[in-house]
């Protein structure tokens, strides 16, 4: 029973799959997925490719070379930190940018039913990182410019209050809307521009089901951090080790989910 429930959530996702190449080419009839099934997808992936997840956490360990600089000497002292620290989190950061390429590559191999080596995903990730970085800033950027009416209105009046609140709502609806540029840039080999407005314009229609997978990865990373603080501090080597291994699990199963998304959303426009 089981193995026909996976077997039904794999085919679920495509139609018919057309084996092409890497590539803005490559397209494939998605079916649409609630997000029940986005996640459950998502798991019968990740499940058939571990070594997401053995990616994953490799790219967390430099935090704990991290953890291992960062002392205090006394209770009431300051944080005493290492020079390698800073150096330590940055190679973890593109080593997540790089592992989320990975991700969002398999989940195009896995919709599009095609299989290609661990050293071609990588590769092509690696390739894909520079563009990922100024994605990441045109993000950024879009999504600030939501709250800048907040910024020109002065005071704490009510008007001003009401303006706020808007601005930060319409931050919030465009960090969603605008989440699934990540896999536009990777999986279509899309630049920064493009991928930002490719990822708003697969979300059009599936923004409550992108809004919805966040919500419950963000109720994922709370029970990381709960579950890795039962092992120590924050910068305990300790519970820095448990969040990397929740974290090499929970970040691609949700990179998965964020592929089928935007695959979702893009391909059947």
């Amino acid at each position: 029973m089981r193995a026909e429930s996976d077997r039904d959530a794999s085919e679920s996702t495509a139609g018919t799959a057309s084996a092409a190449e890497e590539g803005s080419d490559s397209r494939v009839h998605v079916r649409r997925l609630d997000v029940a099934d986005t996640l459950r997808w998502s798991w019968v992936t990740l499940r058939d490719r571990p070594e997401l997840v053995a990616l994953g956490v490799a790219a967390n360990l430099p935090s704990i070379a991290a953890a291992l600089g960062i002392t205090r000497p006394s209770p009431s002292a300051d944080l005493d930190v290492a020079v390698w620290t800073w150096p330590a989190y940055l190679v973890q950061l593109l080593a997540v940018a790089v592992v989320a390429g990975v991700v969002y590559l398999s989940a195009a191999d896995a919709v599009a039913g095609r299989s290609r080596r661990l050293a071609d995903r990588l590769g092509s990730a690696v390739r894909r990182l520079p563009a990922l970085a100024a994605t990441g800033v045109a993000f950024v950027v879009a999504v600030g410019a939501g709250l800048s009416p907040a910024y020109l209105v002065e005071g704490s009046s009510l008007a001003a209050l009401a303006v706020g609140a808007l601005a930060a709502l319409f931050a919030v609806y465009a960090f969603y809307r605008l989440l699934l540029s990540f896999p536009a840039c990777v999986v279509d080999a899309a630049g920064p521009v493009a991928s930002v407005r490719s990822g708003w314009a697969a979300a059009t229609g599936i923004v409550r089901k992108v809004f919805a997978v966040g919500v419950v990865y963000a109720v994922a990373g709370v029970a990381s951090t709960a579950a890795s603080g039962l092992f120590g501090g924050e910068y305990d080597v300790a519970s820095t080790l448990v969040s990397s291994i929740t974290g090499g699990f929970v970040f691609p199963f949700f990179g998965l989910a964020l592929a089928h998304l935007y695959l979702e959303g893009s391909r059947n426009r």
